[in-house]
């Protein structure tokens, strides 16, 4: 580990990260569509507190099943930070109908991990929706 690094009691995390095309891409500050926008956290209480960029989906704003992109966010933990979880719910992945409510929500748990002194990783993931992947309709109530 480097001197200084050392000294300061700071840990480094080598990330093994890789350019995928247009991952740099905002989604739309409204989906258009209908389509949500997400994010994705590790659990809060195994720190440290991973959390993705935020995103678009495949799954209308008014509900549907996050269950795919929080399996595909959570190997992703485990390949490039090699994330162990007890916990049933290793991730969780809220979704939102604008990207101004995925911000505030977003900024607010990061504002409490940090309020508790937890460590608060920002991954730079984001869930890209596989080629064919259909629009999920509204979960049924």
């Amino acid at each position: 580990m480097d001197q200084s690094a050392q000294a300061h009691k700071a840990v480094i995390v080598h990330v093994d990260w890789k350019y995928v095309p247009d991952q740099d891409v905002r989604p739309p500050a409204e989906s258009p569509s209908g389509l949500a926008l997400g994010y994705c956290s590790s659990n809060s209480v195994e720190p440290p507190i991973y959390v993705s960029d935020i995103f678009g989906t495949n799954i209308s704003v008014q509900g549907g099943d996050t269950s795919q992109i929080g399996n595909d966010y959570y190997q992703y933990l485990k390949q490039k930070y090699a994330y162990k979880s007890t916990s049933n719910y290793p991730v969780g992945c809220p979704i939102f109908r604008s990207r101004s409510s995925a911000e505030a929500s977003k900024q607010k748990l990061e504002t409490q991990w940090k309020q508790t002194h937890q460590q608060v990783i920002e991954t730079g993931w984001k869930w890209v929706i596989p080629p064919g992947t259909p629009v999920q309709r509204p979960l049924s109530h």
